[in-house]
């Protein structure tokens, strides 16, 4: 095998049958040397052997215990919503439609029909390649572009605050040169001309860097916010989706707490709408999580509820939510603390 097209890290191959892990495990040895295995006897707190993989391949005859033990990960915190990973899970063939339409969620990544044995073989060893080949090529992508698209705003806020800070300071300059003209017995007022003189050409001497800081932040207003929109109400995350959209932001979207630690695993938002009730990890929990992690405790996260009550409201800010929003609630509303949290204004629908 070339070293470009070596799996990067282990695979870690999860079942509820020893005899099945170990079937497949010598399947793949040649082309997969370095496999984990992760018996899953029954127990809530599923562990993983060592860290996090970079492949996770699930081989369950049954589609929904595949999905229950993946969900188990998350819960017991043994996978991180911040480090991408891919996964690829084994079906029978009564369950290639389920397969499919969870991959399309993005609950996992790739199916193989693997129960009975099919005329493909080799399917299941180029879906691996294919998640390392994934892995490879991503390399912290989305996390790389949301650091630089924060760090371009900030530069290019530099000329304002320079500006403000130099018209601050020949104030300053104003006011000592008459205080030292007035002074008695007369002191040297024009001791502090250099340093006039300095304040004066100090912005036309950066005029090239913050020529630059200008085009960063040009760049950057051409990236528009992503909104990762997490509720199990399909019709509440169409209805919020179209509001964001109108307003000209990107938007991403999850039904559950495992999909919204999946989501965030792929791509970094710039804000976060998280129900409060969930069907599997609860929405306080999933806020918990990502303010665990340093790749996602800067995103602001601003919870959504039908619950009014104060300890709601309490919690989820002891927690580290940015803000709170009681459904319903009007448009306006919901712009209006989406554009507080980023601290900026609405965006421009391009």
């Amino acid at each position: 095998m070339s070293a470009s097209t070596a799996p990067a890290g282990p695979v870690l191959l999860a079942s509820d049958s020893v005899a099945e892990a170990e079937l497949i495990g010598s399947l793949l040895r040649d082309d997969f040397p370095d496999i984990l295995r992760c018996i899953d006897d029954g127990r809530p707190s599923a562990q993983l052997p060592s860290g996090q993989p970079d492949v996770l391949l699930l081989a369950f005859r049954d589609i929904e215990k595949a999905e229950r033990f993946y969900l188990s990960l998350y819960r017991a915190g043994a996978l991180s919503a911040a480090q991408a990973h891919r996964t690829v899970v084994l079906c029978a063939r009564e369950d290639c439609t389920r397969a499919y339409e969870m991959c399309r969620r993005g609950i996992f990544d790739d199916y193989v029909l693997f129960w009975p044995v099919t005329n493909d073989p080799k399917r299941l060893f180029m879906s691996l390649h294919r998640a390392f080949s994934e892995l490879r090529r991503a390399g912290g992508g989305a996390q790389l572009l949301a650091a630089f698209v924060e760090q371009a705003r900030r530069i290019a806020g530099l000329e304002t605050t320079l500006a403000g800070a130099l018209q601050r300071g020949q104030e300053h300059i104003v006011c000592a040169t008459q205080a030292l003209a007035g002074a008695q017995p007369p002191l040297a007022a024009g001791l502090l001309q250099p340093l006039a003189s300095w304040a004066t050409s100090l912005m036309p001497s950066l005029a090239s860097h913050l020529e630059g800081a200008r085009a960063l932040g040009e760049l950057a207003a051409r990236v528009r916010p992503l909104a990762l929109v997490v509720d199990d109400d399909e019709f509440q995350r169409r209805l919020v989706g179209h509001v964001l959209e109108a307003e000209g932001y990107r938007t991403a979207y999850a039904a559950s707490g495992h999909e919204a630690l999946r989501a965030l695993s792929r791509a970094l938002p710039d804000i976060i709408l998280l129900d409060m009730d969930l069907p599997d990890i609860d929405g306080a929990e999933v806020l918990r999580r990502c303010k665990s992690q340093p790749a996602l405790a800067r995103v602001p996260i601003i919870m959504l509820t039908g619950n009014g009550a104060a300890d709601a409201v309490v919690g989820s800010r002891r927690l580290g939510a940015a803000d709170f929003i009681v459904k319903p609630f009007d448009r306006s509303t919901l712009i209006g603390k989406i554009s507080r949290a980023l601290g900026t204004g609405a965006c421009e629908a391009p």
